[in-house]
Protein backbone atom coordinates (compact mmCIF):
# COMPACT_ATOMS: atom_id res chain seq x y z
CA UNK A 1 0.00 0.00 0.00
CA UNK A 2 2.78 2.06 0.73
CA UNK A 3 3.49 2.21 -2.99
CA UNK A 4 0.03 3.10 -4.16
CA UNK A 5 0.29 6.16 -1.57
CA UNK A 6 2.65 7.29 -3.31
CA UNK A 7 0.99 6.65 -6.45
CA UNK A 8 -1.87 8.89 -5.47
CA UNK A 9 0.15 11.69 -4.38
CA UNK A 10 2.55 11.81 -7.31
CA UNK A 11 -1.25 12.56 -9.61
CA UNK A 12 -3.01 14.53 -6.82
CA UNK A 13 -0.69 17.27 -6.54
CA UNK A 14 -0.29 17.74 -10.22
CA UNK A 15 -3.99 17.60 -10.75
CA UNK A 16 -4.31 19.29 -7.68
CA UNK A 17 -2.11 22.09 -9.16
CA UNK A 18 -3.73 22.19 -12.50
CA UNK A 19 -7.49 22.92 -11.00
CA UNK A 20 -5.28 25.84 -9.35
CA UNK A 21 -4.40 27.03 -12.40
CA UNK A 22 -6.91 26.35 -14.26
CA UNK A 23 -8.88 28.20 -11.77
CA UNK A 24 -7.16 31.29 -12.33
CA UNK A 25 -6.37 30.88 -16.47
CA UNK A 26 -10.08 30.39 -17.41
CA UNK A 27 -11.34 33.92 -16.38
CA UNK A 28 -7.48 35.53 -17.26
CA UNK A 29 -8.06 34.29 -20.52
CA UNK A 30 -11.39 35.19 -21.26
CA UNK A 31 -10.74 38.96 -20.01
CA UNK A 32 -7.82 38.74 -21.66
CA UNK A 33 -9.07 37.68 -25.16
CA UNK A 34 -11.71 40.16 -25.11
CA UNK A 35 -9.02 42.96 -24.09
CA UNK A 36 -7.47 42.23 -27.24
CA UNK A 37 -9.96 42.08 -29.11
CA UNK A 38 -11.08 45.60 -28.06
CA UNK A 39 -7.24 46.50 -28.43
CA UNK A 40 -7.49 45.52 -32.36
CA UNK A 41 -11.05 46.83 -32.60
CA UNK A 42 -9.96 51.01 -31.44
CA UNK A 43 -6.68 50.67 -33.53
CA UNK A 44 -8.83 49.60 -36.70
CA UNK A 45 -11.26 53.06 -35.76
CA UNK A 46 -8.06 54.70 -35.31
CA UNK A 47 -6.87 53.94 -38.69
CA UNK A 48 -10.56 53.98 -40.89
CA UNK A 49 -10.44 57.44 -38.63
CA UNK A 50 -7.26 58.34 -40.27
CA UNK A 51 -7.87 57.26 -43.73
CA UNK A 52 -11.35 58.91 -43.41
CA UNK A 53 -9.40 62.20 -42.73
CA UNK A 54 -6.66 61.96 -45.24
CA UNK A 55 -9.45 61.07 -48.06
CA UNK A 56 -11.01 64.58 -47.04
CA UNK A 57 -7.90 65.97 -47.19
CA UNK A 58 -7.00 64.83 -50.63
CA UNK A 59 -10.14 65.93 -51.91
CA UNK A 60 -9.79 69.04 -50.16
CA UNK A 61 -6.32 69.58 -51.74
CA UNK A 62 -7.53 68.41 -55.51
CA UNK A 63 -10.81 71.08 -55.15
CA UNK A 64 -8.37 73.69 -54.30
CA UNK A 65 -5.76 72.30 -57.19
CA UNK A 66 -9.25 72.63 -59.44
CA UNK A 67 -10.08 75.96 -57.95
CA UNK A 68 -6.44 77.72 -58.59
CA UNK A 69 -6.29 76.10 -61.91
CA UNK A 70 -9.43 77.60 -63.08
CA UNK A 71 -8.36 80.73 -61.51
CA UNK A 72 -4.73 80.75 -63.52
CA UNK A 73 -6.99 79.70 -66.39
CA UNK A 74 -9.12 82.66 -66.19
CA UNK A 75 -6.47 85.02 -65.79
CA UNK A 76 -4.35 83.67 -68.76
CA UNK A 77 -7.13 84.02 -71.23
CA UNK A 78 -7.87 87.82 -69.60
CA UNK A 79 -4.13 88.03 -70.54
CA UNK A 80 -4.13 86.79 -73.76
CA UNK A 81 -6.98 88.86 -74.49
CA UNK A 82 -5.06 92.13 -73.39
CA UNK A 83 -2.03 90.93 -75.38
CA UNK A 84 -4.23 90.93 -78.68
CA UNK A 85 -6.35 94.27 -78.61
CA UNK A 86 -3.09 95.92 -77.66
CA UNK A 87 -1.71 93.90 -80.93
CA UNK A 88 -5.08 94.49 -83.05
CA UNK A 89 -4.70 98.27 -81.77
CA UNK A 90 -0.87 98.84 -82.78
CA UNK A 91 -1.23 96.88 -86.20
CA UNK A 92 -3.77 99.20 -87.08
CA UNK A 93 -1.68 102.11 -86.35
CA UNK A 94 0.85 101.29 -88.31
CA UNK A 95 -1.32 100.62 -91.19
CA UNK A 96 -2.91 103.65 -90.56
CA UNK A 97 0.59 105.32 -90.39
CA UNK A 98 1.71 103.69 -93.43
CA UNK A 99 -1.70 104.67 -95.75
CA UNK A 100 -0.97 108.14 -94.85
CA UNK A 101 3.03 108.11 -95.61
CA UNK A 102 1.53 106.63 -99.12
CA UNK A 103 -1.20 109.35 -99.40
CA UNK A 104 1.56 111.72 -98.27
CA UNK A 105 3.93 110.57 -100.74
CA UNK A 106 1.19 110.39 -103.82
CA UNK A 107 -0.09 113.68 -103.02
CA UNK A 108 2.86 115.16 -103.02
CA UNK A 109 4.24 113.98 -106.18
CA UNK A 110 0.72 114.67 -107.68
CA UNK A 111 1.48 118.28 -106.15
CA UNK A 112 4.66 118.45 -107.80
CA UNK A 113 3.04 117.59 -111.26
CA UNK A 114 0.42 120.06 -110.75
CA UNK A 115 3.30 122.87 -109.96
CA UNK A 116 4.88 121.73 -113.49
CA UNK A 117 1.28 121.84 -115.39
CA UNK A 118 1.20 125.81 -113.61
CA UNK A 119 4.56 126.39 -114.86
CA UNK A 120 3.13 125.34 -118.37
CA UNK A 121 -0.24 126.92 -117.87
CA UNK A 122 1.70 130.79 -117.16
CA UNK A 123 3.31 130.10 -120.46
CA UNK A 124 -0.02 130.12 -122.03
CA UNK A 125 -1.53 132.35 -119.48
CA UNK A 126 -2.80 134.62 -122.17
CA UNK A 127 -4.62 131.65 -123.83
CA UNK A 128 -6.55 130.30 -121.27
CA UNK A 129 -6.88 132.39 -117.81
CA UNK A 130 -9.72 130.06 -116.48
CA UNK A 131 -7.73 127.15 -116.38
CA UNK A 132 -5.09 128.43 -114.31
CA UNK A 133 -8.00 129.63 -111.83
CA UNK A 134 -8.99 126.37 -111.48
CA UNK A 135 -5.56 124.78 -111.48
CA UNK A 136 -4.65 127.22 -108.81
CA UNK A 137 -7.38 126.23 -106.49
CA UNK A 138 -6.62 122.69 -107.20
CA UNK A 139 -2.76 123.29 -105.82
CA UNK A 140 -4.73 125.28 -102.77
CA UNK A 141 -6.39 121.77 -101.72
CA UNK A 142 -3.72 119.91 -102.45
CA UNK A 143 -1.44 121.85 -100.22
CA UNK A 144 -3.68 121.24 -97.34
CA UNK A 145 -5.20 118.37 -97.79
CA UNK A 146 -1.13 117.22 -97.59
CA UNK A 147 -0.69 119.33 -94.32
CA UNK A 148 -3.89 117.78 -93.32
CA UNK A 149 -1.92 114.58 -94.13
CA UNK A 150 1.23 115.52 -92.19
CA UNK A 151 -0.84 116.41 -89.32
CA UNK A 152 -2.45 113.19 -89.02
CA UNK A 153 1.31 111.40 -89.85
CA UNK A 154 2.29 113.62 -86.60
CA UNK A 155 -1.04 112.77 -84.70
CA UNK A 156 -0.48 108.51 -85.62
CA UNK A 157 3.21 108.70 -84.79
CA UNK A 158 2.03 110.33 -80.96
CA UNK A 159 -0.46 107.64 -80.82
CA UNK A 160 2.48 105.08 -81.66
CA UNK A 161 5.33 106.00 -79.21
CA UNK A 162 2.30 106.44 -76.36
CA UNK A 163 1.80 102.73 -77.12
CA UNK A 164 5.37 102.12 -76.98
CA UNK A 165 5.61 103.73 -73.86
CA UNK A 166 2.90 102.03 -72.46
CA UNK A 167 4.17 98.92 -73.48
CA UNK A 168 7.42 99.85 -72.04
CA UNK A 169 5.60 100.32 -68.95
CA UNK A 170 3.55 97.61 -68.99
CA UNK A 171 7.10 95.41 -69.99
CA UNK A 172 8.63 97.03 -66.72
CA UNK A 173 5.91 96.31 -64.23
CA UNK A 174 5.89 92.93 -65.79
CA UNK A 175 9.48 92.25 -64.58
CA UNK A 176 9.52 94.12 -61.35
CA UNK A 177 6.19 91.72 -60.64
CA UNK A 178 8.29 88.26 -61.91
CA UNK A 179 11.60 90.11 -59.53
CA UNK A 180 8.96 90.83 -56.58
CA UNK A 181 7.33 87.01 -57.25
CA UNK A 182 11.05 85.50 -57.12
CA UNK A 183 11.84 87.40 -53.99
Amino acid sequence: MKNSKKFYVYFAVPIVGLIIFLAFYLPFRSSFEQAQADKAAEEQRIKNEDIQKQNEERKQAVADAMAASEKRKAERAAKDAERQKRNDDRQAAFQARDRAQIDESKFKDLRDKRVKEVATVKEELAKIQQDEKALQDEKTFLDQYTQKVNGNLQALTAVLEKIKRADDAAAAAAAAAAKAKKS
